[in-house]
């Protein structure tokens, strides 16, 4: 739930707030529903480092619900469906290609989170990824 509560603000403030006063499309629809699933997933990494803080605290993340191969297999998920709903945005097959990159990208990050992890591996690898989606966006659409 943290974790879709998390992409759902940043989908509302970053994607739905910006296109305001655009008309309502299917494509801008399924742009915010892709940004969902790949803000959730980023999201699900961090609940992977906080796992231990939240057993402490008693929050029930997936992690600490399901541990971390679960969640992980959980995150893949999110991310397919990430990656098979960009074709319905209609925006360009550059766009696909930004979701195919990102997607791969994603992929490595949560076949190697770990509660091990140095903190600069969620700070700047994880929240890198953002970044890495707005610059292909930025060269290639």
């Amino acid at each position: 739930v943290k974790a879709f509560s998390a992409g759902g603000v940043w989908v509302l403030v970053c994607v739905i707030a910006p296109l305001e006063g655009l008309p309502y499309t299917t494509a801008k629809i399924f742009f915010c529903i892709i940004q969902l699933f790949f803000i959730s997933a980023l999201g699900v990494l961090f609940n992977i480092r906080d796992m231990e803080k939240d057993r402490l605290t008693n929050t029930y993340s997936v992690p600490v619900l399901f541990g971390v191969q679960k969640t992980k297999f959980f995150n893949y998920v999110i991310l397919l469906l990430y990656l098979s709903l960009a074709p319905y945005v209609e925006l360009s097959f550059k766009f696909f290609v930004i979701c195919l990159i990102t997607f791969i990208i994603s992929c490595l990050f949560t076949q190697k989170a770990s509660l091990q992890n140095h903190p600069f591996y969620y700070t700047f690898g994880v929240d890198g990824i953002i970044i890495i989606q707005s610059l292909l966006g930025i060269l290639l659409i």
